[in-house]
C-alpha cells in the first residue's frame, strides 16, 4: 500500500511538473489588443465560432485510435532556379505546408519546416517520413517568409533560425506571434490581422486572410495568438496559401474580396478521424469543393504525407483527392497532390490588345 502510494505521488508530482513546465516555458505569450469580431479581450475565435474539442475529447480520440503504418521515403531533391520568368509563378513542393512560391520578381517560403520532427524539442515530437523537396542548401535567396500560426509543425524555430541567418528574409504571421518569435532569437516579425495588408515589394500585396482553426504552442496558450491564411497578389497574379484551416464560408469571401487565385495551395491531410479533426481540417473532398469556390486555375496540395498529425494512412488523403476530383469531373492536373520536389509552373498570362 505504501509503494503505491508513493507511485500515484509520483505520478502525480511528474504531471503537475509537465504541466507547469508546458506553462511557464512552452507556451507562447498571450496577444493584447483591441476587442474585435475574432478577439474578444482575452482569446481569438473563429467566425462563426466552431464547436471546440476539448482534452476530455483529445483524450477519447488518443485512446481509442488505430493508427495505420507509415514507411519512410526518399525523394531526390530538386535545385530550384534563383529566379522566374516575368509574369510566371513557379510552385515547389518542400513538404507539409512548406511550399518555395516565385512569383512576382520574389522567392516566398510558406510555413518553412525543414526538422526532422515537430515538436517543442529535436528529439520529442511527430517524426518526419518524406525528406524535404529541396535541401535548406539549395534554395534561392529567399525574400519572405509566411507564417500562418503558431503550432510546431507550422512555426518550426530551428528552421526560421537558419533561414534568417542566411537570407534575413521579411518575416510575415499573425498577431500575438511577433514577441514568442523574438525571445527565440527570431526577431523583426511583421504580425497582420485578418484583411490586413503589407507590402512585400513595389506592386506586390500581402493580405493575411481568415481560416478556421486554433492556436497553441503549450498548455496556457490555446488560442491566445492569432491563425490565418496569406494571399499573394502581384504582376502574375493571385497566390493563396489557405494556411492550416476547416471548411467555412470564408473562402467564399476570399474569393469575393480578392478575385479567383492563379494557384491555390489547400490542405487536404490529417482530416481523420472526422469526428475530431473536422472543425480545423478540411477533408480531399472539401478541398475540391474550395478549389471550385475559389474558382483557381491550379491547386497544389498541401499538409499530408510528411507527419502522421491524424489517423488517415499514408497515401489516403492522396487516393481521395483523386478519387473526389473525378467524381466533381476536375482534371487531375489541375489540381495535383505533390510528392516533395514536385513543381508546379503558371505561364504568364498572355495580354490582348
Amino acid at each position: 500500500m505504501r509503494i503505491l502510494s508513493w507511485s500515484l505521488f509520483a505520478a502525480v508530482a511528474a504531471l503537475a511538473f509537465a504541466y507547469a513546465y508546458g506553462c511557464l516555458v512552452l507556451s507562447a505569450p498571450h496577444w493584447d489588443g483591441p476587442v474585435s469580431d475574432h478577439f474578444d479581450g482575452n482569446a481569438f475565435h473563429n467566425v462563426p465560432d466552431i464547436e471546440h474539442r476539448g482534452f476530455g475529447e483529445f483524450l477519447r480520440w488518443r485512446l481509442t485510435r488505430e493508427p495505420k503504418p507509415w514507411v519512410q521515403r526518399h525523394f531526390e531533391p530538386v535545385v530550384p532556379p534563383e529566379s522566374v520568368e516575368e509574369g510566371s509563378i513557379r510552385a515547389t513542393h518542400v513538404g507539409h505546408a512548406t511550399v518555395l512560391i516565385q512569383a512576382h520578381g520574389l522567392n516566398i517560403l510558406t510555413d518553412p519546416i525543414w526538422s526532422e520532427k515537430a515538436g517543442p524539442f529535436s528529439w520529442a515530437g511527430v517524426k518526419r517520413y518524406e525528406n524535404p523537396g529541396i535541401r535548406l542548401e539549395d534554395l534561392p535567396h529567399i525574400d519572405a517568409v509566411l507564417i500562418s500560426h503558431n503550432h510546431y509543425d507550422h512555426m518550426d524555430i530551428p528552421t526560421l533560425k537558419r533561414l534568417v541567418e542566411r537570407f534575413k528574409p521579411k518575416i510575415f504571421t499573425t498577431l500575438g506571434n511577433a514577441r514568442f518569435l523574438a525571445s527565440k532569437g527570431v526577431f523583426g516579425a511583421v504580425e497582420l490581422d485578418w484583411w490586413q495588408r503589407a507590402d512585400l515589394a513595389e506592386g506586390v500585396k500581402l493580405t493575411a486572410v481568415p481560416a478556421r482553426h486554433f492556436s497553441a504552442r503549450g498548455p496556457c496558450d490555446r488560442d491566445r495568438t492569432l491563425w490565418s491564411g496569406f494571399a499573394v497578389d502581384g504582376p502574375s497574379g493571385l497566390v493563396l496559401f489557405a494556411g492550416d484551416t476547416g471548411h467555412g464560408d470564408h473562402f467564399g469571401e476570399i474569393r469575393r474580396r480578392l478575385g479567383a487565385p492563379r494557384l491555390a495551395l489547400l490542405p487536404i491531410g490529417s482530416y481523420e478521424p472526422g469526428w475530431f479533426m473536422s472543425p480545423v481540417h478540411i477533408s480531399p473532398e472539401e478541398a475540391v469543393e474550395v478549389f471550385s469556390i475559389l474558382e483557381a486555375e491550379k491547386g497544389m496540395a498541401v499538409h499530408f504525407n510528411t507527419f502522421p498529425l491524424g489517423d488517415d494512412a499514408q497515401d489516403e488523403a492522396r487516393d481521395a483527392l483523386l478519387s473526389a476530383l473525378k467524381r466533381a469531373e476536375v482534371p487531375l492536373q489541375n489540381f495535383i497532390a505533390p510528392h516533395p520536389g514536385t513543381i508546379i509552373e503558371i505561364p504568364a498570362r498572355e495580354i490582348s490588345d
